[in-house]
């Protein structure tokens, strides 16, 4: 009898499994932007748009991956950062706790812009757009915390431009990897 349940509880466990496997590749995540692009564009003040497909996988590690990304500077009018692709590797465990640990963030061919404007303000300050809806509320739930462990930048490029002084730089064939002393910390510790 035990030996029953106990294959019964392995059966359903594997079944679970394999739903949640193969769950994610049945369902059209690219009508969910939105929903992801509205929270960052409400935090950030700029317009991010997500071009390429838009995937997810459960297991054995929550996976979001994106193709072709834009991010705007604070007007909208330029691109602030543009991504051939954005791979992000979530830990399972504390997602589930309402924690979200990054284990990886990979930004493939990355290109910032970074500028200054004749009035000498710039374009790499964030904060939330000038809207007077902030989203949020008393009774709006906070954020979960959040943690990342590891950014890989893969052949990124920097271009500076001054408008004040005229200066342009460009730096291209960006390879690093910035790890976490400690998880809570995140990659600048």
């Amino acid at each position: 009898m035990l030996k029953r349940v106990l294959l019964i509880v392995v059966g359903l466990f594997v079944l679970l499994a394999a739903v949640a496997v193969v769950a994610p590749s049945f369902i059209d995540w690219n009508q969910y932007k939105s929903e992801i692009a509205g929270p960052i564009e409400r935090a950030t003040g700029r317009k991010l748009a997500m071009n390429g497909d838009l995937s997810l996988s459960v297991l054995p590690t929550p996976r979001v991956s994106v193709a072709d990304v834009r991010l705007s500077t604070p007007g909208g009018d330029a691109d602030f950062l543009t991504l051939r692709a954005l791979d992000v590797q979530i830990a399972l465990w504390p997602l589930i706790r309402g924690e979200i640990q990054v284990i990886s963030v990979r930004l493939v061919e990355p290109e910032f812009f970074l500028a200054v404007a004749p009035d000498g303000s710039n374009n790499w300050q964030f904060g939330p757009g000038s809207t007077t809806d902030t989203g949020t509320s008393d009774d709006a739930p906070s954020a979960a915390p959040i943690s990342v462990e590891r950014v890989v930048v893969a052949n990124g490029a920097l271009n500076y431009a001054d408008a004040v002084t005229g200066r342009t730089e460009r730096i291209e064939a960006i390879i690093a990897t910035f790890t976490a002393a400690n998880i809570a910390a995140g990659p600048y510790a």
